[in-house]
């Protein structure tokens, strides 16, 4: 999911074929929950073609299979890309956020989930716009982990205390981005929604979660951590919570959704219009022999 460019504080920590193969197998899977929201927004109608913008190994790629006939899953790591399905109608290809390799209003449905903090939204945003059509969509979904078990209270001050004082985020993007962002850029807020997820988890699914997490792959990648060591100090900090073998634990996030600015595709259009009509009148008006003719 490697989109941050050169120039950027710090590349994300998803480039490493191992760290590619716990996220393919450590990320919780949230995205077909979400379906009947999103279609309560853009319609039942499949469209015709999707791409997934940062899609990593996939997960949330393949969930577009039920919004849309063919799917283009893109990202930047050769490595997340090595871990996608193979599946009828999917295809994936490598290429950054910032410049897609797709022509001018092709694209039905573009999506980017839990990717937008690793992206340049001053070069990202307008490139959507470019590949977006007249009535398409781009959703942008997060889906964070909220530190939370049920049932357990100091679950949440351990994590804000212990956890993420010790393991901090790294450098990355803002992931968000206001109305006027979006209007700047030719696009424009259509809804916005938040959900929440529980998920259960065994301790052992709770550490190879975490160890997804650019919190602690940035640490083992500077070589300050290890894998087996951050493994170790987890489950002996996570055993007092797990009174039973499975618990709970709350996620949750935002849909935005967004299409092109119509407004200005038609001040646009009638800029066109006025600046020909105006070259036309010049035309007309010009000296007899100064028009070439």
């Amino acid at each position: 999911m490697s989109h941050v460019s050169p120039s950027s504080p710090q590349s994300p920590h998803f480039s490493h074929q191992i760290a590619t193969e716990r996220y393919a197998h450590g990320r919780p899977r949230f995205h077909q929950i979400l379906l009947p929201q999103i279609r309560a927004i853009i319609g039942e109608r499949k469209k015709a073609l999707a791409v997934d913008i940062a899609c990593g190994t996939g997960n949330s790629t393949v969930a577009l299979i039920e919004l849309a006939d063919r799917v283009v899953g893109t990202d930047i790591s050769p490595e997340m890309l090595s871990q996608t399905p193979n599946l009828p109608n999917v295809s994936w290809l490598l290429s950054p956020a910032e410049t897609l390799p797709f022509p001018d209003h092709s694209i039905d449905l573009v999506t980017v989930t839990m990717a937008l903090h690793w992206l340049d939204r001053s070069r990202f945003l307008p490139e959507v716009r470019r590949i977006l059509g007249s009535d398409g969509w781009m959703l942008v979904i997060s889906n964070r982990f909220r530190a939370e078990m049920i049932g357990n209270p100091a679950f949440h001050e351990w994590c804000r205390n212990v956890l993420y004082a010790r393991f901090t985020i790294p450098p990355r993007y803002p992931d968000t981005f206001t109305d006027q962002e979006a209007l700047a850029h030719g696009l424009r807020f259509v809804a916005r929604e938040t959900y929440t997820n529980p998920i259960t988890l065994a301790r052992d699914d709770l550490v190879v979660y975490f160890l997804t997490q650019s919190n602690f792959i940035s640490r083992i990648e500077e070589g300050s951590e290890t894998v087996e060591g951050i493994s170790d100090w987890l489950r002996e900090e996570l055993d007092p919570f797990f009174t039973n073998e499975l618990e709970t634990f709350m996620f949750g996030g935002w849909i935005w959704y967004l299409q092109r600015d119509v407004q200005r595709d038609v001040q646009r259009d009638v800029q066109r219009d006025v600046q020909r009509d105006v070259q036309r009148d010049d035309e007309w008006n010009a000296p007899e022999g100064t028009t070439g003719a």
